[in-house]
């Protein structure tokens, strides 16, 4: 359970309308008990409804770890086989978050702490940084792998579940699931290693503001829509394109027309 020496192991301070949201267990690598679960909830919460804070970076105390993913003795106190679904905070799957993540990860974030990651819009990784899913080493599932073959594609995603072997910062960032990576924990918390100094404010070309939601992968992936042709008599579908689509065996040319595309002067069928 909770340490009783440290009553709130997650902590929200909002600086320059950057919300900061830190798991505070060091001495535990950040490890995910039911009181740093709650608070990673509550603290959602907060930024949600905090008007002046603008993006949220979520980031572990100390220089060890990032999260070290579920706090095992609990676990094991609690006969937890298989999470549950509000185990922990995952944007848009079981709580909205409308506004910018960022994950600054500093050493490992394995399991639940990977999960966290993958959640974030951004991730901005120290050079200490490293990322796994190691159920495999010990014969359970992988409930933290949800988004990942989004992330990285099926074939990463699967070498990562099958081998359990930590990614390192830099592999971490050629496969896709780091942003940007630095070599110190500090400068990964730093807003000059984001991609915009400043707190983003997506934008769609119409000049409003943009969604995150409308772009992450996974639940909130946007469905495919129907789109009006030039003419706008008739609708298909956004994701299949008009050329190249296969004709029918039994189609030939249009009524009136030949196959070089003149108008005949007898019947369509041609034959006068």
């Amino acid at each position: 359970m909770s340490d009783p020496d440290r009553p709130d192991p997650v902590r929200y301070e909002t600086v320059n309308g950057v919300a900061w949201l830190t798991i505070d267990r060091p001495e535990a690598r950040n490890a995910l008990s039911k009181a740093v679960r709650e608070g990673l909830f509550d603290g959602v919460r907060r930024f949600n409804a905090d008007e002046s804070a603008k993006v949220l970076v979520l980031t572990g105390a100390g220089d060890r770890a990032f999260c070290a993913g579920g706090d095992l003795k609990e676990m094991a106190d609690t006969a937890l086989r298989v999470p549950p679904l509000d185990f922990l905070p995952q944007f848009g799957r079981n709580i909205a978050v409308d506004k910018p993540t960022i994950a600054a990860v500093n050493g490992v974030a394995y399991a639940g702490g990977f999960l966290l990651a993958q959640n974030c819009d951004l991730v901005i990784a120290a050079e200490s940084a490293k990322f796994a899913v190691t159920e495999v080493k010990v014969g359970r599932g992988s409930p933290w792998a949800a988004p990942l073959p989004l992330l990285v594609g099926p074939r990463i995603a699967m070498e990562i579940l099958l081998t359990g072997d930590p990614l390192t910062a830099a592999r971490a960032r050629e496969v896709g699931l780091v942003t940007r990576w630095c070599r110190t924990v500090s400068c990964a918390r730093r807003p000059s290693r984001w991609p915009s100094a400043s707190p983003p404010t997506p934008r769609c070309r119409c000049g409003r503001p943009s969604r995150p939601s409308t772009c992450r992968p996974g639940w909130g992936w946007p469905r495919p829509t129907r789109r009006p042709t030039a003419s706008g008599s008739r609708s298909t579908p956004a994701t299949t394109p008009r050329r190249g689509r296969p004709r029918s065996a039994t189609s030939g040319p249009p009524s009136g027309r030949g196959t070089d595309g003149r108008h005949l002067s007898g019947p369509a069928s041609g034959t006068g």
